[in-house]
Parts: C-alpha cells; structure tokens; sequence
C-alpha cells in the first residue's frame, strides 16, 4: 500500500489592521490625558479588555500632582508586519498647577502594538514612558 500523505498544515488566518483607525486611536487616547476623568476611564476599560503594559498610569500619575495638562505634541511612526502593526512615538504635555503655580513639561515614549482580529483591528499592548 503506498505511504499516507503528510496532513496539510492549516496556515493560520491573517487579518488585516486598520493603521489609519488604530494610529487615530491612540492619538485620541493620548489626548484623553487632558481630562482626567475620560483618562482614568480609558486606563481602566483598557485594563479590562486585557490590554497589557503600563497603559495610561504615568499620565494619570502627573495629572494628581499637576490639575491642568495639555498634550501639545504627539509623533508616531508605524512599523506594519502581518497582522500587527506597533506605533511607536512621543507625546510631549504641558502640566501646570494653578494652586501652587508650578509647571512642567514632560516628553514620553509611547509603544503601541496592534492585531488584527477577525472582529476588527484590537490594541494588546500600550506603553507610556517618561523620557528624561
């Protein structure tokens, strides 16, 4: 009798991520950091949908000490692969204390990595990162 046939490996399926949605996204994630309510909001639903990483706390960190932030800058670079797509990039805020008078700017790094799945394109990982 001649030899079984190997099994055909199923490849695993491939779905399309929306960059222009997900860059949007988190752009629109970073300026939540303004209001901090909205932030904290949106730091605890991403915690719910199992987002990894640090995701919003150092923003929410400087928003306690400094009441009004103001995102001034955000740049980002895409780096696409099958199915994923991570952003990369800064985001520059203007904190200030109105009670004490005090201000400061901060520079973080942001790291986002973004799947594709077959419902739609989902963040799994969100960094912020305070540069020195």
């Amino acid at each position: 009798p001649a030899p079984a046939a190997p099994a055909a490996v199923a490849a695993a399926p491939q779905w399309s991520v929306d960059a222009p949605g997900a860059t949007q996204y988190l752009r629109d994630l970073m300026a939540t950091l303004e209001r901090p309510q909205d932030a904290q909001r949106a730091h605890d639903l991403l915690r719910k949908m199992d987002v990894k990483g640090n995701l919003l706390a150092p923003g929410l960190r400087l928003g306690r000490e400094y009441p009004q932030l103001k995102v001034t800058a955000v740049a980002l670079s895409e780096s696409p692969r099958p199915s994923a797509l991570d952003l990369r990039g800064t985001v520059l805020v203007t904190a200030s204390n109105p009670q004490t008078a005090a201000s400061t700017s901060v520079r973080y790094r942001v790291a986002a990595h973004f799947v594709g799945m077959p419902e739609g394109t989902a963040m799994s990982r969100l960094e912020l990162v305070e540069t020195e």
